[in-house]
């Protein structure tokens, strides 16, 4: 992973300076180093195309070693620069306030766990799930077709056989890199008494998050065929699309998540913050910040499923983003005892620091969910129906967050009315606190005595409630956050020779 980065620093007056800078870093994706793995080509599959490295693959599937598939299976880059350009202004040419204005383009780093998924597809790895073995587990390969699959070969030979329904991680032919945009402007102003006090608005938008999409999803069939519904939860691989665009080679195929890159998301916030620097032996900092966040789907950390609900409309997804809090607020504080003197109360009570941390944030967003594929797409991401203007009962409670008569599951073959991540979970709020001093015993030896209290007030915080329409638990609480937690600690410094 090579990167470059250089920048200047221009002081164009006393009251103007410029940072610019440029950074270089190539976007070169991982790859196994057995080369497992393999790619989906509509093409392909549409021309009936098959692979030359494996002989009984089913078309579309093409690995490491035909024409035109790269070790890694996507293509990188080398051309990615991102600028970065700052500007700071000191109005009064006194230092006491500033106006900052910054802009800047950062790329993300690879995720090398993000597609270890695709090692899995066949032939290289043979998931084999057996139900009620004739053998037991005396014999489970008992009447299983050409006894036990185990152990395979390291490499697949080339006339290896590919299971029908099999599960496929896929890349996408090009991947371009996630990368935000991100912008700020503040104005900072210092007060008597080592007081400042700023206001700044941020913002930024990410672009190509990575995400997933399933290639070959169940297409809903309305209607009856031969007398019996033409959709239904028994036919789900027959109506897979590959399927039916071709009933012969089709069947190889089960999910076809395929990567992609197509994901974006906006961010705009207002932060107030008022901050006293240590001085007249204590230090505090407070700040409150606005946002909102908007995003089509959020980045989980691997290929294992489609991201959004509907296939082919990532649109109907947009939403909060999952970690959106709408309001935040944290102060800190660290104060020193004043307390000075030869007595022994001065003694007792001198040099002791107290370190309170207040932490308060509304509800994180809540994306309620069906809980069933009625809409027959073997997605699993239904959401339901809003059927009451007010998603809340009129007493909010831990056993009544979410009223579920407002909510009915959405019809066969449809997708529900209610948007990504449109509720909203339970507020938060937290007070640690720790008191610590150090006494000193000897000139080499001293002890560090420290008391934390972790949400000192024991304050109920309460996890999201159960998003899904179809349990019985639907719209409760059922778990919090830890209690109030004590702890208590000594700790030991020894110097020799003036090192500690």
């Amino acid at each position: 992973m090579p990167a470059f980065y250089g920048q200047d620093t221009i002081h164009v007056s006393k009251k103007l300076t410029i940072n610019a800078g440029l950074r270089w870093e190539p976007y070169l994706p991982v790859s196994d180093v057995h080369a497992r793995g393999s790619i989906f080509s509509p093409a392909a599959f549409s021309a009936g195309t098959t692979s030359k490295l494996f002989v009984n693959a089913p078309a579309g599937s093409l690995f490491y070693g035909d024409p035109g598939i790269p070790r890694a299976y996507t293509h990188g880059s080398w051309l990615q620069f991102s600028p970065r350009l700052g500007l700071a202004f000191n109005p009064h040419g006194d230092g006491r306030d500033s106006i900052r204005i910054g802009f800047g383009i950062l790329d993300d780093a690879n995720k090398m766990f993000f597609n270890e998924l695709t090692t899995n597809n066949p032939p290289f790895v043979d998931n084999v799930i057996l139900n009620s073995p004739a053998g037991g587990f005396v014999n489970p390969w008992q009447g299983y077709p050409g006894g036990t699959p185990f152990p395979q070969p390291s490499v697949p030979a080339s006339n290896v056989t590919f299971p029908t329904q099999g599960q496929y991680i896929v890349w996408k032919n090009h991947m371009s890199p996630t990368y935000m945009a991100q912008w700020n402007v503040s104005y900072q102003r210092q007060f008597r008494g080592n007081w400042m006090a700023s206001i700044n608005y941020l913002g930024n938008k990410s672009t190509h998050i990575w995400g997933a999409i399933d290639l070959n999803p169940s297409v809903y069939i309305p209607g009856t065929c031969n007398g019996q519904p033409c959709s239904s939860f028994s036919n789900t691989a027959q109506r897979y699309l590959l399927t039916l665009q071709n009933p012969n080679v089709g069947p190889y195929y089960g999910n076809v998540f395929q990567t992609d890159d197509s994901g974006n998301s906006t961010y705009s916030a207002l932060l107030v913050s008022v901050q006293h620097r240590l001085s007249q032996g204590y230090t505090v900092l407070a700040n409150y910040t606005y946002s909102h966040c908007l995003s089509d789907y959020d980045f989980f950390g691997e290929v294992a499923m489609q991201t959004f609900e509907i296939p082919n409309n990532r649109r109907a997804d947009k939403g909060n983003c999952l970690m959106n809090f709408a309001n935040n607020f944290s102060l800190s504080l660290v104060a020193r005892s004043p307390v000075k003197g030869s007595s022994v109360a001065d003694r007792i009570l001198g040099k002791w620091q107290i370190s309170p941390i207040i932490r308060a944030y509304s509800g994180l967003p809540l994306n309620p969910l069906t809980g069933a594929d009625n809409s027959l797409t073997n997605i699993g991401l239904d959401r339901p129906n809003q059927v009451l203007a007010n998603p809340y009962p009129a007493n909010k409670s831990v056993s009544d967050w979410i009223n579920p008569a407002a909510f009915a599951p959405n019809a066969f073959g449809t997708f529900g009315n209610v948007g990504r991540d449109t509720l909203a979970g339970p507020s938060w709020f937290n007070f640690d606190l720790a008191l610590s001093r150090i006494f000193t015993i000897h000139e080499n030896f001293n002890a560090e005595v420290r008391f934390e209290a972790f949400n000192v007030l024991n304050h109920p915080n309460f996890d999201s409630p159960d998003p899904y329409e179809n349990d019985s638990t639907f719209g409760q609480i059922t778990s919090a956050e830890d209690p109030r937690i004590l702890q208590f600690s000594v700790k030991f410094h020894f110097y020799t020779r003036g090192h500690k």
